[in-house]
């Protein structure tokens, strides 16, 4: 919205407008317009954009007819060990699904919840994350979920990077955005992934994971052949790490920004 300021001094601007943030249903009309008008002045007044996923700039280039440079996240591979940690949550290496996001209806917590209630495991379901705006849905979630589910809210550095290194298998069903941070770090943690079949999520997929779609019964049958078939999830996992160091490494990023930027002055 302010991006004609720096402009009026000769500044060259660059923006990453993220994901499709207009499109959560947690701003109301007023926000989502709001949003919206920011999203479409930015392609106004910003001299270059950055799209974090192939598919927004496929979507940039068919709203605003303006060529995005494809630029995604990094993540940095490897396990984090530390069975005190674990300890402390009252968890085992292997011993529970995961999920890591914010708890908006976009990132269907509830559709996890859901399905996960129909599988015959008492492997628990770990869900990470949290949002001080959504005590309404946070609640149905609460009273949706039984003993088996833990809500740990917010878990952060090294606590977090070895619950999401020790999990059976990582659900990821974030619906808008581009390419997602978490996805990336279960990725490169060598995790069995699940995620939601949207295009930002399969694009950072590849064959490196599973997908699911929102259809009842179809993420509570993928869950229960991985607890049955444990031997396809160690080649899920070999991909899972070869897929970041190919295409996602914080090298490759800077890289890219280092040209972007030099291009742009």
């Amino acid at each position: 919205m302010f991006a004609w300021i720096p402009r009026l001094t000769g500044k060259k601007l660059i923006i990453n407008i993220d994901g499709l943030e207009w499109k959560r249903r947690k701003w109301g009309r007023i926000g989502s317009w709001y949003l919206k008008l920011s999203e479409r002045l930015a392609h106004v007044f910003c001299h270059a954009f950055v799209a974090d996923s192939r598919a927004i700039r496929d979507y940039i280039r068919a709203e605003y007819g303006r060529d995005a440079v494809y630029i995604p996240y990094g993540a940095i591979a490897g396990r984090h060990e530390d069975e005190s940690v674990l300890a402390r949550y009252g968890l085992r290496n292997g011993g529970y699904f995961l999920q890591v996001c914010r708890l908006e209806p976009e990132n269907n917590t509830d559709v996890v919840i859901r399905e996960y209630a129909a599988v015959t495991t008492d492997m628990p379901l770990v869900i990470i994350g949290d949002a001080p705006y959504a005590d309404a849905y946070k609640k149905r979630l609460h009273e949706n979920a039984d003993e088996r589910v833990r809500f740990l809210g917010g878990v952060y550095g090294h606590d977090y990077d070895v619950l999401r290194s020790n999990a059976f298998c990582y659900i990821h069903a974030h619906e808008v955005g581009g390419t997602n941070p978490s996805l990336l770090e279960a990725l490169a943690a060598g995790n069995c992934v699940l995620a939601l079949d949207v295009p930002f999520n399969l694009e950072v997929l590849g064959d490196a994971g599973r997908s699911f779609s929102k259809e009842p019964g179809n993420l509570k049958a993928a869950l229960e052949d991985l607890l049955v078939h444990h031997e396809v999830m160690a080649a899920y996992r070999q991909k899972a790490v070869r897929r970041i160091e190919e295409h996602y490494s914080w090298d490759r990023v800077i890289r890219d920004y280092d040209r972007l930027f030099r291009s742009a002055l």
